[in-house]
């Protein structure tokens, strides 16, 4: 059977409401199976220890896999990636300093808290030339990019493209309408990621449009984790 990722991205106080409103989509269509893309201080105004409710939630939640999701989820952006994000790229032109920093920093916070993530998602998918090697070294276990997740132990990478809506102006409209031809066009492939930002949920259109995805994937596909995944790599490499 093919295989989906969900992933709740900006895990975060910050979006408080929308991110109950995700979980209560979650729970109408019975998947309980999720990874939690967190970011411990949100445009350094949410800093996630001062909400220990919050936190007790996220604990809450037997078989939701912690994924680190960058520090603020805030950098500047080159004009070359304007088209992904604007203002979002938080590693994109970070330097070795910055980048060990920024991962340490994170790292201790959501530790912490109790919170153990063993993979990372660097915000807009966008990383640096030092940010693998930093994350090695830090001891996670993998990255996930906008269209593959790598591996790092044994090294491998998975072509696993991402469905995800954009919430900037302009790219929103146009997400909504490609959505469903991109979900079509990825279908085939064995595993298949669904990005639900928490920012989705002020949407009523993509409510919807992630409704009719969910629906459809669980049908077709059985829900893992980016640790479920690299453990079945591992017993059989051609997955």
């Amino acid at each position: 059977m093919s295989l989906a990722i969900l992933e709740l991205h900006d895990v975060s106080p910050y979006f408080e409401e929308e991110f109950f409103l995700a979980l209560g989509l979650c729970k109408e269509y019975e998947i309980e199976t999720y990874s939690l893309l967190i970011v411990p201080n949100y445009k350094e105004r949410c800093p996630l220890y001062e909400n220990r409710s919050f936190v007790e939630v996220l604990k809450s939640l037997n078989k939701a896999e912690f994924i680190l999701h960058g520090y603020s989820h805030q950098g500047s952006t080159p004009l070359h990636q304007y088209v992904w994000t604007s203002g979002e790229g938080e590693f994109s032109l970070a330097n070795s300093k910055e980048t060990l920093f920024k991962i340490c920093q994170a790292q201790a916070e959501v530790s912490g808290l109790g919170l153990k993530c063993h993979f990372f998602v660097p915000p807009a998918w966008i990383g640096n030339a030092h940010l693998e090697e930093t994350l090695i070294n830090q001891g996670f276990k993998g990255i996930g990019y906008r269209f593959y997740i790598k591996f790092f132990n044994p090294s491998q990478r998975f072509f696993s493209p991402v469905i995800v809506l954009s919430n900037r102006r302009g790219l929103s409209y146009l997400s909504i309408k490609t959505t469903k031809f991109l979900f079509s066009l990825w279908r085939t492939f064995p595993v298949l990621r669904l990005a639900l930002h928490c920012a989705d949920f002020r949407d009523k259109r993509k409510i919807e449009l992630w409704k009719e995805t969910l629906e459809i994937t669980k049908k077709e596909r059985r829900f893992i984790t980016y640790g479920e995944l690299l453990s079945q790599s591992r017993s059989s490499p051609t997955l």
